[in-house]
């Protein structure tokens, strides 16, 4: 028999095993630090989006970039009550002593400027019986003072790429933050933030529709459409968005009345001044309520532009149209449109081209520039009721009372001087000659004007 031989035991290197051992342990630490920080890094992008996305829907970041003016600070930024020795020195007061009915007596005015060519509105209108002061350039500062008093109310300080709009007589400050633009809006009386909302796009125009605004934007990604704008709708006072569509027009004109908003490529100034062939259609007409669109024109051999938003005599909106083509320029002409709701033709008139551009509606009266004279016209209609009154600027005209309060130029004693004329706005008649007002700009309670170096608010009676 044959005898079985046990295999060969080899003593154990107890050694080498710890060190074979220790080598898996690191090898394994190191593959699970690298899975740990893989993880991580996928996890922390996953939060960052999300906590992007919450930061970017809550808007705990929007409205940067301004800061509120310090009481301290307030009181170094007056204005001059009207009435005061200070104030007889800066204006006669007898320049404004015979002012159109409806108004007051002048309630503050400002500081000329050391030189009178270094002249520019500081002033700015405002609701709830407030004005806007604005001071400094890079460092803007805008401080809202009672329009009565002149007390200083509050005020915020923004830097350079700041800018404000008064639409709806609210004071908004639009700042811009990288590809969009926050819109802070604030209390006009009160200086409350009532909202900041965060829109694609930068600003080019802005239209009040009472509790709501709507707001133009220029898409800074035009993509292959060429140069596509954005329509938002908004609530004045939360920012709730109502609704937000993309325009085939880059909107650099808006204009609302009665439930319509009409968006042009350019304004009635431009369209005189430089016009131009826009990639598409020139004018789009949508609904204040869903933005559907209603009409458009295009731009073939007439250019059109919106010049203004009518209300007729039955309360429906329709949009007034201002119009070049070569042959008018050829007559030095300018064609003007009234478009119904549905974008139909109501009536059009030719008139002589104009030096600045703008339209005045009372009740049923359209007052137009002609040339270097004026006309009125039916807004039902488009007759012309009377010709060649006095000559038109856009800050020179006024609607008080049913009449036009028309700031006119003369020559006497080779010296020009300026009047202002109450005319009867469905005759032309003057009935009264007054103060001249210049550089007029409406507000809920009161009139800024200026007297040539200094502005003065002007409040209205009742």
């Amino acid at each position: 028999m044959t005898e079985e031989v046990s295999p060969r035991l080899t003593p154990r290197d107890r050694g080498a095993e710890r060190e074979r051992t220790a080598r898996r342990r690191r090898r394994g630490l190191t593959i699970a630090a690298a899975v740990l920080v893989v993880a991580a890094l996928v996890v922390g992008q996953l939060a960052f989006g999300l906590i992007t996305r919450v930061v970017e829907v809550t808007g705990w970041t929007c409205g940067r970039g301004w800061d509120r003016v310090g009481t301290d600070e307030l009181d170094e930024l007056t204005i001059v009550r009207w009435g005061t020795p200070e104030a007889r020195e800066l204006v006669d007061p007898q320049r404004l002593a015979d002012l159109p009915p409806g108004l007051d007596q002048p309630s503050l005015t400002t500081y000329p400027p050391s030189d009178p060519r270094d002249f520019n509105p500081t002033l700015h209108p405002l609701g709830d019986g407030a004005v806007l002061l604005s001071d400094g350039y890079y460092e803007h500062t805008w401080v809202v003072v009672d329009a009565r008093t002149g007390e200083p109310l509050w005020g915020v300080r923004a830097g350079d790429g700041h800018d404000v709009s008064t639409v709806g007589g609210r004071l908004t400050v639009l700042g811009a933050a990288g590809d969009r633009t926050d819109l802070t809006t604030f209390d006009a009386r009160t200086g409350e933030r009532l909202s900041c909302v965060r829109l694609d796009g930068r600003p080019t125009a802005m239209a009040d529709l009472g509790d709501e605004v709507a707001v133009g934007l220029h898409l800074r990604d035009a993509g292959e459409d060429g140069d596509p704008g954005r329509l938002v709708v908004l609530d004045s006072v939360t920012g709730r968005v109502r609704w937000d569509r993309t325009l085939p027009v880059r909107p650099t004109a808006l204009h609302a009345a009665a439930g319509t908003i009409a968006a042009s490529a350019t304004n009635g100034q431009g369209l005189l001044e430089r016009p131009f062939l826009p990639a598409g259609p020139a004018v789009v007409a949508v609904s204040a309520e869903d933005g559907d669109e209603l009409w458009r024109l295009d731009a073939d051999a007439t250019l059109p532009a919106v010049l203004d938003a009518v209300t007729t005599a039955d309360g429906a909106g329709a949009t007034l149209v201002q119009s070049v083509s070569d042959e008018l320029r050829d007559r030095d002409a300018v064609g003007y449109s009234l478009l119904d709701a549905t974008g139909q033709e109501v009536w059009s008139v030719e008139l002589a081209r104009p030096v600045e551009v703008g339209s005045w509606q009372s009740g049923d009266v359209l007052l137009l520039p002609d040339g270097s004279t004026s006309v009125a016209v039916d807004v039902g209609t488009g007759e012309r009721l009377w010709e060649d009154g006095p000559y038109l600027l856009p800050d020179d005209v006024v609607v008080l009372g049913g009449a036009f309060v028309v700031t006119d130029r003369f020559v006497e004693g080779g010296v020009q001087r300026a009047i202002a004329l109450v005319l009867d706005a469905r005759t032309g008649e003057v009935l009264d000659t007054v103060s001249p007002l210049l550089n007029v700009r409406p507000s809920d309670s009161y009139l800024l004007a200026d007297t040539g170096s200094t502005q003065v608010v002007i409040p209205l009676t009742g």
